[in-house]
C-alpha cells in the first residue's frame, strides 16, 4: 500500500522529502522573507506605532494616538499571516502557502489603492513570485506523477 501523503492526490509531502525538495529553494526563501515582513509589520504596528511608524506615514502625535487602536488591531492581522505561513512552512502544505501568498497579494492591491503604491511592491510582489513558484513547485510535484 502507498504511503497516502505521496499518492499523487494528497497536499502535503512525506516528511521523508527534504523541505527543499519540496518548496524550491527560491519559494522557500520568499515565503520566510515575506512570513519575516509581516512579522516586522506586527511590531511596528502593536508597539511602535506612535514612535517609529506614526512618522514614518506622516501622523502628528495626536493622530498616532488617535490610532494606536486601529494600528494594533492591524498588527495582530499581520501576526496572524506571519503565524500562518510559518505554519504552512513546517507543515509542507503548498496550497495553505499559495492561499496565504494570494491573499498577501490582494492585501497589497488594497493598500496601494488606499494607503501607498509602494505597498504592491514592498509587499505583494514577493508574495506574487512566491504564490507563481509554489504553483510550478506544487505542479511538479503532484500534477505530473507518472
Amino acid at each position: 500500500m502507498e504511503d497516502p501523503q505521496t499518492d499523487g492526490q494528497s497536499i502535503t509531502i512525506s516528511k521523508k522529502q527534504s523541505i527543499r525538495d519540496f518548496h524550491g529553494l527560491p519559494s522557500l526563501i520568499l515565503c520566510v522573507i515575506v512570513a519575516f515582513l509581516h512579522f516586522l509589520f506586527m511590531v511596528g504596528e502593536m508597539f511602535l506605532w506612535t514612535s517609529f511608524m506614526a512618522e514614518r506615514f506622516g501622523f502628528s502625535s495626536e493622530d498616532a494616538e488617535t490610532t494606536l487602536s486601529a494600528a494594533i488591531n492591524q498588527g495582530i492581522y499581520n501576526g496572524g499571516v506571519c503565524g500562518g505561513i510559518i505554519f504552512a512552512l513546517f507543515q509542507r502544505n503548498i496550497p495553505i502557502q499559495i492561499y496565504f501568498m494570494i491573499a498577501i497579494f490582494i492585501y497589497a492591491i488594497v493598500g496601494a489603492a488606499t494607503v501607498s503604491v509602494t505597498i504592491i511592491i514592498a509587499q505583494g510582489l514577493p508574495a506574487l513570485v512566491a504564490a507563481v513558484l509554489l504553483g510550478l513547485r506544487y505542479r511538479q510535484l503532484f500534477m505530473n506523477k507518472d
